[in-house]
């Protein structure tokens, strides 16, 4: 469609419709032709781009996770599990300010592991995690994927849940099974929050 027959369709006047497609085509959304009349300058024609298969567009990232879990191996594992945990108090400090549980919860299912709240007692509660996000890493290097996971959620708890430990950390064995982790409450607090 032209510059113009877009402007009818949105109520836009051209200049206005034009710098909306400027930042489509910036953004590669939108593709820009031109066509030739008679006389005057060439008139614009817009079409959209084909956008990728759901999930294409995070394909380099999957790829970049393998190749880095790949590269750390087993010798780095526990510079794996302190990386994971800054980047989990990191995430924690720019996360929700819910009650506690509620923000590990929310945190968890942001970063794509589908969290669902298991048992829970005066001591613990459990997460059962549906999703794993890095299991196209998993084969690469398991132990350096866990141990990142691991670090990450010790490190929302040292933010979200001052006091609070990571009890249990049981990975999935089956690619079909859940990762699950218990939150053991702190000393002194009567019943988790």
């Amino acid at each position: 469609m032209s510059t113009g027959e877009l402007g009818e369709l949105t109520g836009l006047h051209p200049n206005g419709v034009r710098a909306h497609l400027q930042a489509l085509l910036r953004g590669g959304l939108v593709v820009r032709g031109r066509e030739r009349g008679a006389r005057g300058r060439p008139r614009d024609l817009w079409s959209a781009t084909r956008t990728p298969a759901p999930g294409a567009e995070l394909r380099p990232y999957v790829d970049l996770s393998r190749w880095l879990a790949g590269a750390i191996g087993r010798g780095g594992i526990a510079a794996v599990e302190r990386a994971g945990r800054r980047t989990g108090r990191e995430l924690a400090r720019n996360g929700a300010r819910a009650a506690p549980v509620e923000a590990i919860e929310e945190s968890l299912a942001a970063l794509g592991f589908a969290p669902r709240r298991g048992a829970r007692s005066r001591e613990l509660v459990t997460f059962r995690l549906g999703n794993c996000p890095y299991s196209e890493a998993l084969s690469d290097a398991p132990a350096a994927v866990c141990a990142l996971h691991r670090g990450i959620t010790a490190g929302l708890l040292e933010v979200a849940y001052a006091g609070a430990t990571l009890d249990r950390f049981t990975p999935r064995e089956r690619p079909d099974g859940e990762c699950v982790i218990a939150i053991r409450k702190p000393l002194g607090a009567t019943a988790l929050r």
